[in-house]
């Protein structure tokens, strides 16, 4: 079987803090030059508190980077598992079945009103999770050792998320893979820049795609240029930007209106309700209606930011434990010993893509997103051997 020595040249790459800090860096700057008319000046806490959590998370991403700098690990070949690849193609037919219909074949027919209702209840979420999980898991033993069998795994995932029309999976998995192949390479400036063009072309992909769902044609984007008050062409080549910026900005924009114009509610029942699990909340706390409490600018433009509900709970209070609580979970993931090396690189990295989506929403509220990092902390957990370097090994198997 064959294997090969993973350096984590890059550390920055897998960095869930400097994600965190990078990307709100970028939301408070975007905020800062949006054209849209919908945008007021943010309140002065909210950008103390906002400094004060980047600046913080800067400092624990600096540790990061000291504890992974030239970490080493021996990863193998994987054998083939035809099993939980039948097992994963059939809960796909089970949910299409359940549905009786396939999202992706509503776009084509311009009826994408229920495609959010896809998929059998509790059990959507668990193979949507490990699908996405076992997906990047394939594609970077592909990567590796380029066997056919990890790229049919890899393929097959990849399918059933374009059938569902996931987007945030697809996309997930796109960034999660890049991150993965940059860990290993001393970054250039070479690297930069296809990073930024990949990074600017997925942004425009993104608003093409927002256009054609909203039965638009592919450039014209007067549905959310008219929504968020920007003034200009709404069907030039470069308007599909401003579903990106539009969905980076509100989120902030949401947050700033409800610590300008909205009380916490100061209930205990809500504020549990926000930091459990959806799949438990959903359940335990039925009263609660978190679309009463939370104002938004644009009742189209819906996304909080990971501090926009939790703060109209406890306010500032709420929104400190919220941070603190990805804090924690990052530290816990750092430190946790594995026994298969690559699960803690695919943990990282999916970490790292979720810190830097709480510019939108609370992604670690959202099972359907933080339960793939359940799957690699189950399924790499173990111990590690350490040399006399300092340069930590991990066995796979």
């Amino acid at each position: 079987m064959r294997e090969k020595i993973l350096v984590v040249r890059t550390p920055l790459a897998i960095n869930p803090f400097f994600f965190y800090s990078l990307f709100w860096i970028i939301t408070i700057l975007l905020y800062l030059i949006s054209p849209s008319r919908l945008n007021m000046p943010l309140d002065i806490w909210v950008i103390f508190f906002l400094v004060f959590t980047i600046i913080f998370s800067i400092v624990l991403a600096i540790k990061f980077n000291i504890k992974f700098k030239d970490t080493r690990y021996i990863i193998k070949q994987r054998k083939e598992n035809k099993g939980i690849l039948f097992l994963l193609i059939f809960g796909y037919i089970m949910e299409m079945v359940y549905s009786h219909y396939v999202p992706i074949l509503l776009l084509v027919n311009g009826k994408m009103s229920q495609y959010q209702e896809f998929g059998i209840p509790t059990f959507h979420v668990i193979l949507v999770t490990f699908s996405l999980f076992y997906c990047i898991e394939n594609v970077y033993i592909y990567i590796s050792f380029k066997d056919k069998y990890n790229l049919l795994v890899s393929v097959i995932c990849i399918a059933y998320f374009i059938c569902i029309f996931s987007r945030g999976m697809l996309v997930l998995i796109s960034v999660t893979i890049g991150l993965l192949i940059l860990v290993e390479k001393e970054i250039k400036l070479k690297h930069i820049v296809i990073a930024l063009l990949i990074a600017i072309t997925g942004c425009w992909l993104f608003g093409v795609v927002g256009n054609i769902r909203e039965g638009s044609n592919w450039n014209d984007s007067s549905l959310i240029m008219n929504i968020a008050a920007i003034p200009g062409e709404k069907t030039s080549i470069i308007s599909p930007f401003y579903w990106t910026e539009e969905y980076i900005v509100c989120s902030l924009r949401n947050l700033n209106f409800n610590i300008l114009y909205n009380t916490p509610t100061y209930k205990i029942l809500e504020f549990l309700y926000m930091i459990l699990p959806d799949f438990l909340s959903k359940r335990l706390f039925t009263s609660v209606d978190t679309t009463t409490i939370f104002l938004r600018v644009r009742n189209a433009l819906t996304t909080p930011s990971t501090y926009g509900v939790i703060y109209c709970s406890w306010g500032y209070l709420a929104m400190l434990f919220d941070y603190f609580l990805y804090v924690v979970v990052g530290v816990y993931v750092m430190h946790t010993k594995y026994k298969d090396g690559i699960y803690m690189i695919i943990v990282l990295s999916i970490l790292s893509v979720l810190f830097g989506l709480t510019i939108f929403d609370n992604m670690l509220w959202y099972s359907g997103y933080s339960f793939s990092i359940i799957w690699g902390l189950v399924l790499g957990k173990m111990s590690i051997e350490v040399n006399k370097k300092r340069k930590v090994v991990l066995k796979i198997y």
